[in-house]
């Protein structure tokens, strides 16, 4: 029987890690598609250098951010929403990968619970 694979979705850049780490790890080790997303940090910050390391060595792929601003760090993504002030509609939703239909879907969402229960039901009706 083959491995599911993983999306893990998360508020910030080492919240993976933290959070999930072995799961993530474990997961790709067995040879398990495995991704990760997070909602706040932008591509072109220093923590987006820190997340890629990071998911390199778990064997979870390339950073996925959804690049809204961290509430309390506004220069996380200069120029941004605040994922906090984010309305959780399809275009939320629609930051997430299109490859995100996935079979098993792991997070630690501690600002947005919504969003988490949306997003797999959404991207199964667009994948």
């Amino acid at each position: 029987m083959p491995v599911p694979s993983l999306l893990a979705v998360f508020a910030h850049p080492d919240d993976e890690s933290l959070s999930a780490g072995g799961v993530l790890a474990r997961h790709a080790a067995a040879g398990a598609r495995t991704a990760v997303v997070t909602a706040t940090w932008a591509a072109d910050t220093p923590r987006a250098a820190e997340l890629a390391e990071a998911l390199r060595v778990l064997g979870a792929g390339e950073p996925r951010m959804l690049g809204y601003a961290d509430a309390r760090v506004p220069q996380s993504a200069p120029g941004r929403a605040r994922f906090c002030d984010a309305p959780l509609d399809a275009g939320v939703v629609a930051g997430l990968p299109a490859d995100a239909r996935r079979r098993l879907f792991a997070t630690e969402w501690h600002i947005r619970r919504p969003l988490v229960t949306a997003a797999p039901a959404q991207s199964e009706l667009t994948a």
